[in-house]
Order: C-alpha cells, then sequence, then structure tokens
C-alpha cells in the first residue's frame, strides 16, 4: 500500500510540474520598445490603453495576452506621419502586432512644409 501512495504522490508532483512548467509562456512579459524619430514632432499611444509618450516609451504585455495590440502614431501641430520601422512597417498611422515577444518600433514624422 506504500508504494501505491507513493507512485500516486510521484505522479501527482509530475502533473503539477508539466501543468506549471506549460503554463510558463504565460506569465512571461514581452515588451515593446517604441521611439519617435524624424525631424517632426508626434506621439505613439497604444489604442484604449493609457500609455502615451513624446519620445521613447516601453509598453509591457503578457505573452500572447492580449493577442495583438495596436499602435497609433499621431502627428502634432503641422507635422505629419512619415513611417513605420522595425517590427511595424509601412505608412499607415496605425500597427497591429501580436504579442508574441519582444518587439522594437520607430514611428518616423516629418516637419511641416516650409
Amino acid at each position: 500500500m506504500n508504494s501505491i501512495v507513493r507512485r500516486a504522490k510521484l505522479a501527482l508532483l509530475a502533473l503539477a510540474t508539466a501543468l506549471l512548467l506549460a503554463g510558463c509562456q504565460y506569465f512571461n512579459l514581452v515588451t515593446f520598445s517604441v521611439t519617435v524619430a524624424g525631424d517632426g514632432e508626434g506621439t505613439v499611444s497604444v489604442q484604449n490603453s493609457d500609455d502615451e509618450t513624446s519620445t521613447t516609451a516601453e509598453f509591457t504585455y503578457f505573452n500572447g495576452y492580449p493577442a495583438e495590440v495596436t499602435l497609433v502614431a499621431t502627428p502634432s501641430g503641422e507635422s505629419t506621419f512619415a513611417e513605420w520601422s522595425g517590427d511595424c512597417t509601412g505608412t499607415d498611422a496605425t500597427c497591429t502586432l501580436a504579442t508574441d515577444g519582444d518587439k522594437s518600433v520607430t514611428a518616423t514624422f516629418d516637419p511641416p512644409p516650409p
């Protein structure tokens, strides 16, 4: 009887360890580093979030939660948004990224025309 109880305890311990290790991916944090560049002015914010910056920011999420985030580039004054680089690309003012790992993004703003 002792060996059956001992085996059951070891099996439960092995199962608990496996579940813990499998679930660890959901507790890892991922960081989004956002840089504002160019001769213009603007900010980058996370849609539906209080996180906002005018120069450099880091947004932190649980790995995979939410599944994705949308960054929004907003020019200031008469500056214009030029482009994204890094993990975001293109000239659309919004960029949606999966939260499946660390990301680095640069938003470039052009100055107002002369």
